[in-house]
C-alpha cells in the first residue's frame, strides 16, 4: 500500500463542555477536501488516539469516511500497542459500510522488529 502526498493528522476538536465537536470536526475535514490534501489522518496526534475513548473514534472516523466520499484515504489512528488487541478492538465491519479506506497505524515506538512488525500485520490483514 502506498500513501503519497499530503496526509493531514487533524487535531480532535472538543467544545468547551468536553464533548466532541463535531460541526467543528467536519469543518476541519471539508477545509481538507477543499485544500487538495491527498488523504487525512483522525487521531493521528501523538498520544491522541490512546486518549480518545472507543466511541468517540468511531465517530470520528465514520464521520470521516462518510464526508470525504472516497475523495481521499482516511487514516485512523490507534492507542494500544499491542497488535492483537488493535485486531480486537477493530474487528468487524469497515467504518460507514467502507465508502473509503479506513488504515490503522501502530503508534510510534513500536518495539516490535521490523520482521516481526512485517508478520504481525499480515496476520491482522489476513
Amino acid at each position: 500500500m502506498s500513501l503519497p502526498g499530503c496526509i493531514t493528522a487533524l487535531a480532535t476538536p472538543f467544545s468547551g463542555a468536553g464533548t466532541l465537536d463535531q460541526d467543528a470536526w467536519r469543518g476541519l475535514l471539508n477545509l481538507q477536501l477543499r485544500g487538495g490534501v491527498q488523504g487525512v489522518v483522525v487521531a493521528g496526534s501523538t498520544g491522541e488516539a490512546a486518549a480518545l475513548s472507543d466511541d468517540q473514534d468511531r465517530v470520528l472516523t465514520c464521520e470521516a469516511v462518510q464526508l470525504v466520499e472516497g475523495a481521499m484515504p482516511v487514516v485512523a489512528g490507534t492507542g494500544p500497542m499491542n497488535t492483537g488487541t488493535i485486531a480486537q478492538t477493530r474487528s468487524g465491519p469497515p467504518p460507514a459500510g467502507g465508502v473509503a479506506p479506513a488504515v490503522r497505524l501502530a503508534p510510534q515506538g513500536d518495539p516490535a522488529a521490523a520482521s516481526a512488525w512485517d508478520a504481525q500485520l499480515a496476520e491482522f490483514h489476513a
